[in-house]
């Protein structure tokens, strides 16, 4: 099993999308979150300009080469935390993760389900050949006590008839078995035609789950709720930039310009990230311009919109609703997360049940087969009738480990449902 699952989740083009996706958000996290100290831009600029009369002649030109160097130090992050576009792309983050992390458990229980799917189909032919074989065997019985006159025609069609439908049995069967090993191999990334042999090792271990704390684990741990947070989250920092937009805005500037270099540093609220910027130029030729001035310069700036026309206010209101939306969304996914688990639950113990009952059945199938073959030593029943008895005590000995096969995947479902890991045990 654990083979036939990795196989699945190398071959599966869900999680290689999943994957690629958790890597580009990852990717997006490190250019916002700035992860390297120094990440500075680097431009260079150059230009030639020549001028002519009306003769054609030319009579100036000039020639200019310019070099800046860009950057700014994420003080912010020391003075207000995360900004809104490192808090959304961390969110982002999360949202890959969690889909690549419901993507693998979705192909995990796709794989249990056709693993056991393949051996439920291939003990379903092994008791459809049986079967065939008994009415066969009974057919044959059925047809020499015609010749010897103690059995009717219509018995003769009777039997015929049963062993006609035992061999529809064994086709029907035979269909199933290929099937199952088609969808097994598609699912594992094999070829339709390579031979498939599983083996059988399950083990049936009743296990006990309390409904409330299964719900709990549920409501903590459940993908759909953790996005509908996340979503609400996104829905709060979209409510701050826009009512941190219609707050004033102050830039604080300063530094040093000299005859062909200068620097400067820069901030501006809210964030307070710190910017500076380094360049230098060499000009040749005439250049139409006032001289530049050099030394120190500092400025202040403070930009406000008082009134935009109402549009401030609409976003305001829109984002409010988002923000509401979204909390009722929580309630929501909490119902319907609660409702799943408390359904699986059922399943869960409806399954259990099942178990217990093709237990109790196989018990008696096995004892009727005991009382059977005892009456056969003392002449009261014939072959015919412990060949039935066998064929029962083998149809009861597959319902129960189908039983034990549903059991297995309704825990694995209850599991999923309340968020935590799940799998199978072999043994």
């Amino acid at each position: 099993m654990r083979e036939a699952i990795d196989l699945a989740l190398a071959a599966s083009p869900d999680v290689a999308n999943a994957e690629d996706t958790l890597a580009i958000a990852r990717s997006n996290f490190s250019l916002v979150a700035r992860k390297k100290p120094v990440n500075p831009v680097v431009k260079v600029d150059a230009g030639v300009e020549a001028r002519w009369d009306t003769g054609w002649n030319s009579y100036e030109d000039m020639k200019q080469i310019s070099l800046s160097v860009e950057d700014s130090v994420p003080t912010g992050r020391y003075l207000n935390g995360p900004s809104s576009e490192e808090k959304l792309v961390a969110l982002q983050v999360r949202d890959a993760e969690r889909n690549l992390e419901l993507t693998r458990e979705d192909v995990i229980y796709k794989t249990m389900s056709a693993y056991i799917a393949v051996l439920k189909a291939q003990k379903s032919l092994t008791l459809a050949q049986k079967a065939f074989d008994l009415e066969q065997t009974l057919f044959l019985d059925t047809r020499t006590k015609l010749e010897l006159g103690v059995a009717s025609t219509s018995d003769l069609l009777k039997a015929q008839q049963a062993l006609d439908e035992a061999r529809a049995g064994v086709s029907k069967a035979q269909a199933a078995l290929e099937v199952s090993y088609f969808q097994f191999n598609q699912l594992t990334g094999r070829p339709p035609e390579t031979p498939v042999i599983l083996v059988d090792q399950f083990k049936y271990s009743s296990s006990s789950y309390d409904l409330d704390q299964m719900i709990a684990s549920a409501l903590e741990k459940r993908a759909e709720i953790q996005k509908a947070r996340d979503d609400l989250t996104k829905a709060k920092v979209n409510l701050d930039d826009v009512l941190q937009s219609q707050k004033p805005v102050v830039t604080v500037s300063g530094g040093y310009t000299g005859e062909d270099w200068s620097f400067g540093l820069s901030t501006k609220s809210p964030r307070w990230d710190l910017g500076w910027q380094a360049g230098g130029w060499y000009t040749e030729g005439k250049v139409e311009a006032s001289e530049p001035r050099t030394g120190w310069h500092v400025g202040l700036d403070i930009s406000w919109t008082p009134f935009d026309g109402g549009v401030g206010k609409e976003k305001e209101k829109e984002a409010r609703i988002t923000v509401a939306q979204m909390e009722r969304q929580i309630r929501e996914q909490e119902s319907q997360v609660a409702l799943s688990v408390r359904q699986a639950y059922n399943d869960l113990e409806a399954a259990q049940d099942a178990v217990l009952n093709t237990e109790t059945s196989l018990r008696l199938a096995q004892e009727n087969l005991k009382i059977i073959e005892l009456r056969r030593q003392g002449g009261y029943a014939t072959d015919r009738d412990v060949k039935q008895a066998d064929l029962a005590v083998l149809q009861a000995r597959l319902n129960n480990e189908f039983a034990i096969y549903d059991y297995i995947l309704a825990e694995a479902k209850l599991r999923r449902a309340a968020g935590q890991s799940f799998g199978v045990e072999e043994g």
